[in-house]
């Protein structure tokens, strides 16, 4: 359980981690997680990290946009492309200007935007059990967080196409082979390769 911190920040011996805290719903993220994860890659930029770190409590990395946090009605009148331009951006873009290294820890699904937070980092670990999706087109939605910007420079468009048309999921090691993630580890070792 997460006693409702569901974005967990640490700061130890220069390394920032900053942890979705939402393993219940495989840390898909509602719009109060967007806001605080923002303000703590915002914080990042200036604090004495020396390098940060993101990842996903429990069995996960990150799935997405937690859908159940909307009811219907909300969910019929959200105003897409303010939310990606006001809320999920900003963050991406605080990440590519930070003037310190980006590892994504990863382990478990990253969909959707946990894919983007991924893809927005500078070096991605991934656990053996891992997997990937641009989930955006099974529930009618343009791909966001950057992804577009992205994916096609590191696998080519044709292939980032049929990533993000299909929503096909990947294992690590074809997005190792991709060239989406730097490593496979062992779950065992991701702690120890993600902090050196």
């Amino acid at each position: 359980m997460n006693d409702g911190v569901k974005l967990l920040v640490t700061l130890e011996d220069g390394i920032k981690r900053i942890t979705f805290n939402h393993p219940e719903r495989r840390n898909a993220i509602d719009f109060e997680m967007f806001a605080q994860f923002a303000e703590a890659v915002r914080e990042s930029a200036g604090d004495e990290s020396r390098v940060v770190v993101i990842t996903g409590a429990g069995d996960s990395f990150c799935a997405g946009l937690d859908l159940s946090a909307l009811n219907p009605r909300d969910l019929a009148a959200l105003d897409v492309a303010a939310q990606v331009r006001d809320l999920i951006n900003p963050p991406i873009l605080a990440m590519r200007e930070m003037p310190k290294p980006i590892i994504a820890r990863v382990h478990g699904p990253a969909v959707g935007i946990g894919f983007s937070y991924a893809l927005a980092s500078d070096i991605c670990i991934a656990s053996e059990d891992s997997s990937f999706s641009q989930s955006f087109v099974r529930i009618g939605l343009m791909p966001d967080g950057g992804s577009t910007y992205f994916l096609p420079r590191l696998v080519g468009a044709r292939r980032a196409f049929e990533l993000m048309a299909t929503g096909a999921q990947i294992t690590a090691h074809e997005a190792q082979r991709l060239g989406i993630i730097n490593r496979v580890v062992p779950f065992a070792e991701l702690d120890a390769r993600a902090s050196t």
